[in-house]
């Protein structure tokens, strides 16, 4: 790889960005190298100093969208408590990760977001945990954390015309600060 890493995170970057505008028109089996390079300017042998091949390439790529995403989703954490601020994190992360969060919660890639950004989220919460073990109710707690944000926000995605991202927004808060069950309980009410 290069020696200058400016350049090499440039390039780097270069392939993710024209991988992806590939990958909103293309099947993952039906993109090749060479239509990674042409939109790039790379050359072919350029492109393998980087990636194995564009499978390679789609992992790191899906590492990629994971790890920032998740770093979103961390910082989220702290506004939980103020509906203003966790609503416009929230706008926001959709605002600048729209399309990308669009792709991993595409049918080829639903069932791993979940664990990603459950992994990518708890190695950034504890990254200092050497070897302290952190409690099994801690555990639960990210895993149902990060469960109700992904499935919330994935069924959205599929079914956005049901409700505004204000309004998903609205939700999540709800259900996250209020708990499930109390939400569960204004659902029996109002259909009783």
């Amino acid at each position: 790889m290069n020696r200058q890493p400016e350049i090499t995170d440039a390039t780097r970057s270069a392939f993710f960005d024209a991988y992806f505008q590939m990958r909103q028109k293309k099947e993952l089996s039906k993109i090749t190298v060479r239509n990674i390079t042409e939109i790039t300017g790379n050359s072919r042998s350029t492109f393998y100093r980087y990636f194995e091949d564009v499978y390679a390439l789609d992992a790191a790529f899906l590492e990629s969208v994971y790890s920032e995403l998740g770093m979103e989703i961390l910082k989220s954490f702290g506004d939980i408590g103020d509906e203003k601020a966790f609503t416009d994190d929230l706008c926001g992360i959709y605002e600048r990760w729209g399309p990308r969060i669009d792709l991993i919660f595409s049918d080829q890639y639903r069932n791993g977001v979940h664990v990603q950004l459950k992994e990518y989220i708890y190695r950034n919460m504890f990254p200092d945990a050497g070897g302290r073990i952190v409690s099994e109710r801690t555990l639960f707690l990210i895993d149902a954390y990060v469960s109700v944000v992904v499935s919330v926000i994935g069924r959205w995605v599929l079914n956005r015309d049901s409700m505004s991202l204000q309004e998903l927004a609205g939700l999540l808060k709800d259900v996250l600060d209020q708990g499930l069950c109390h939400e569960i309980r204004k659902i029996r009410e109002v259909r009783l």
